[in-house]
C-alpha cells in the first residue's frame, strides 16, 4: 500500500524527507526551514569566491581569502587573538 503524495509537494514537512535525520531537521527548523518550499527558496546571504587564490604575503586583516598550501605542522594555542602562520617558499608570514 503506497502513501498518497500530497497535492502540493512543496508543503511536505522536511521531517518526512528520506535521508534527512532528526538532528538535521532540528537544525533546519531552528533557522526557520520547515517545508520543502522553505528549503527551495532559502538563498545564501552572500557569495564567497573561492576561485581566486592568494599568496600568504598578500593577506591582510579582515580579508577573506583562499590560500593553497601544504600543512607542515600544526599546534593549537588558545589565545584571545588567533594567529595564522603561513610558510611560503622559505618565508614566514603571520596573519592575525
Amino acid at each position: 500500500m503506497n502513501t498518497p503524495a500530497p497535492q502540493d509537494a512543496t508543503q511536505t514537512p522536511l521531517r518526512r524527507l528520506r535521508g534527512l535525520g532528526t538532528q538535521r531537521t532540528a537544525e533546519l527548523e531552528k533557522i526557520g526551514l520547515k517545508t520543502v518550499a522553505d528549503l527551495l527558496y532559502y538563498l545564501p546571504r552572500r557569495y564567497l569566491d573561492r576561485t581566486t587564490i592568494m599568496k600568504c604575503r598578500d593577506l591582510r586583516e579582515g580579508l577573506e581569502a583562499t590560500v593553497v598550501g601544504k600543512i607542515a605542522s600544526t599546534r593549537l594555542v588558545q589565545r584571545q587573538i588567533w594567529n595564522i602562520r603561513c610558510f611560503e617558499r622559505g618565508e614566514l608570514h603571520t596573519v592575525t
